[in-house]
């Protein structure tokens, strides 16, 4: 159930568009821009043989010039020694950005996401509904770094032919950064 809660947690830090409205310097976002951003990682720890592969583009639209909303496309990889574990996952969100036309810059975001995982032959379809911060730096502009971190999650997962079952979390962990890049057209 770890593995769905990360999976989630990591769809949701994506799903949301890390941008700031223009300024003369052409850096940050304004209304109608178009965005693609995403990580990638890839985790190995040799004592206990795990290995897990993490790869989740997004794309998103500036409503205002604050308001994005975006989608998320997740897929995962893992392996803990003995079992394998496949997750994909789908997110939809939205973010309000603070300070806009900075060259930094902060939201707020709310996604919805929804995975199915494969853990060696137990599937679990989950949903979860988060709300995160984020974070983001233009480099020029077309290109910023972005971080975000998730702050309160509620995720509810049903295995096939099993009972649902609900994790509601409320923490800031910084284990859980999720660091991406961002491209705007």
């Amino acid at each position: 159930m770890k593995k769905i809660i990360l999976t989630a947690a990591a769809v949701f830090a994506l799903t949301f568009a890390n941008a700031q409205d223009k300024k003369e310097s052409s850096e940050g976002f304004s209304k109608g821009d178009v965005f693609v951003s995403g990580t990638m990682s890839i985790t190995s720890v040799s004592n206990g043989g795990t290995s897990e592969s993490t790869f989740m583009p997004s794309v998103g639209y500036f409503m205002s010039e604050k308001i994005a909303i975006s989608a998320t496309f997740g897929v995962m990889n893992g392996i803990d020694g003995v079992n394998g574990q496949k997750a994909t996952a789908f997110g939809v969100g939205a973010a309000y950005f603070f300070n806009p036309g900075n060259q930094f810059s902060t939201n707020v975001n709310v996604g919805l996401a929804m995975a199915n995982v494969d853990n060696n032959g137990a599937k679990v379809t989950a949903t979860s509904l988060g709300l995160g911060y984020g974070m983001n730096y233009f480099l020029s502009s077309k290109f910023a770094l972005t971080a975000n971190l998730g702050v309160l999650s509620y995720t509810s997962g049903k295995p096939d032919g099993g009972d649902a079952t609900t994790i509601t979390s409320l923490d800031v962990d910084f284990n859980n950064v999720m660091f991406g890049l961002v491209y705007k057209f």
